[in-house]
């Protein structure tokens, strides 16, 4: 039987991976692992192997605790889930202690089960530099990338959210995040937001015909899931629109900061407009304020 597809969820950050990746678990077709994020591939910028180590021993004591729970009621289907889920964290840990692509590859293929598709949905992988991408386009079964694409400024605001609700509500404010960012002081910020060095990477080493690049505007309809679907080689299947995954706490940007960020990612609009020919109306509307 052939390998599966690997299909690389390469971002960008708060631009709707997370439900993408759901939805993609949720199709009849395909067996994907319960996490999403491997960040097996290292380069500048890359999460480091201590902290990937950390979140899968996270991963590993919830799912020992769900499988406890399940093991209360008796439920043999939950039971059965939490057992399976916690083995998959297991050979996430033992992967990320002994990596190598082997280890990688057999890491995503242990539950594929006739799966079309595996997958890695990383959103730091669109920091990676040319080489790391080749690397990761040349690992000897066919792959697929796929890169979601967000309004620069909600993109840039549903970040500082994401931020503010994993350190906690008395860590910065958002306007205080916001002014560290256009003080230079959140590179990170600054690299995840930067769509023209992304998609100038992704072009140079990924074929066009491996390389989907979306937009979160358009994701959550039918006809947005089935150009995903077309393009994995997968029928289509409906999505669950209602549905959010890892959204962060509401809270308005202020206008005033809206108004800066318009002029300090003003070059990001232009520039996804003139590399793919075309960006969503909202974001048109929200350059031409700030033109």
């Amino acid at each position: 039987m052939a390998a599966p597809t690997l299909v690389y969820g390469v971002g960008a950050t708060k631009a709707g991976t997370s439900w993408l990746y759901t939805y993609l678990q949720g199709h009849p077709d395909t067996v994907l692992q319960p996490f999403k994020e491997v960040h097996f591939w290292r380069f500048d910028g890359a999460v480091d192997p201590a902290v990937a180590v950390a979140d899968a021993e996270r991963l590993i004591g919830r799912a020992t605790s769900n499988y406890e729970a399940a093991k209360s009621t008796g439920d043999a289907n939950w039971m059965a889930t939490t057992s399976r889920n916690a083995s998959a964290f297991w050979r996430l840990l033992n992967m990320h202690h002994a990596p190598s692509v082997d280890a990688y590859l057999a890491t995503l293929d242990a539950m594929a089960d006739g799966s079309p598709i595996v997958a890695d949905f990383t959103p730091s992988y669109a920091l990676a530099d040319t080489d790391t991408l080749a690397r990761m386009q040349d690992i000897g079964r066919p792959t697929r990338f796929i890169y979601m694409l967000r309004d620069p400024i909600d993109r840039l605001w549903s970040h500082f959210r994401m931020n503010r609700g994993r350190e906690g509500e008395k860590s910065w404010t958002l306007a205080e995040r916001f002014e560290a960012w256009m003080s230079g002081k959140s590179p990170e910020v600054t690299a995840r937001s930067d769509y023209k060095g992304t998609l100038g990477r992704l072009r140079t080493a990924i074929p066009r015909e491996n390389l989907y690049i979306g937009f979160f505007e358009e994701l959550f309809t039918q006809d947005g899931v089935n150009a995903v679907c077309d393009f994995l080689g997968l029928a289509h299947h409906k999505g669950d629109f209602g549905h959010r995954v890892w959204a962060s706490k509401e809270e308005a940007m202020p206008a005033d900061l809206r108004e800066r960020a318009r002029e300090a990612l003003r070059h990001q609009y232009t520039a996804v407009e003139a590399m793919l020919g075309r960006v969503p109306a909202s974001w048109d509307d929200a350059y031409q304020r700030a033109a």
